[in-house]
């Protein structure tokens, strides 16, 4: 006799789950490439070729009512995000953004970064640890961005707590999906 098949549940909200989610990963990849996720009424695909052809299919899969999950749906009136655009808005302003990654322009942002990234790390090494979330991978990308758009350093951190703020998800809105 064979075993019923385990029902899978994966959860976003998971603290748990986040410790090690690969093994739910992988049946989401092999049992539920197209996973459905009745209580925060979601689905969610699992295999990076069907992630990409939706991607690629913006007829079917918008991005325009929201990309992160506790926002979509929600009107954000005339508010312009790149992300949460279709095209062929999404395109023309894409175009515009692309200039400054080229591989010429990230080829001459490379010894900025570096001098960024030793500024960051440099004052760890010999120390018995730190945090390297808090130290540098929070830190890294807006500080680049601000140097790339020529924010002076002494604004950089006023800077990064602005984009942390309009990134954050409000715990109250957070509840509203986790009850």
């Amino acid at each position: 006799m064979v075993a019923p098949v385990e029902e899978i549940y994966w959860d976003p909200y998971d603290v748990e789950l986040d410790k090690n989610p690969h093994a739910v990963w992988r049946r989401l990849r092999d049992e539920y490439p197209v996973y459905r996720n009745e209580k925060y009424d979601f689905w969610a695909l699992s295999r990076f070729a069907d992630v990409q052809a939706a991607l690629n299919n913006t007829k079917t899969f918008s991005s325009a009512r929201g990309t992160i999950l506790e926002y979509i749906g929600t009107d954000f009136g005339d508010l312009d995000v790149l992300i949460q655009m279709d095209p062929p808005a999404h395109t023309a302003l894409r175009a515009l953004v692309s200039r400054a990654f080229t591989p010429k322009r990230t080829a001459e942002m490379e010894d900025r970064i570096r001098a960024i990234c030793g500024k960051l790390l440099d004052p760890h090494v010999g120390s018995s640890g730190f945090d390297y979330v808090t130290v540098f991978a929070q830190q890294l990308p807006s500080m680049v961005i601000s140097s790339m758009l020529g924010v002076p350093e002494s604004e950089g951190e006023e800077v990064r707590l602005k984009i942390d703020e309009i990134f954050h998800v409000d715990p109250p809105l957070l509840r509203k999906f986790c009850t």
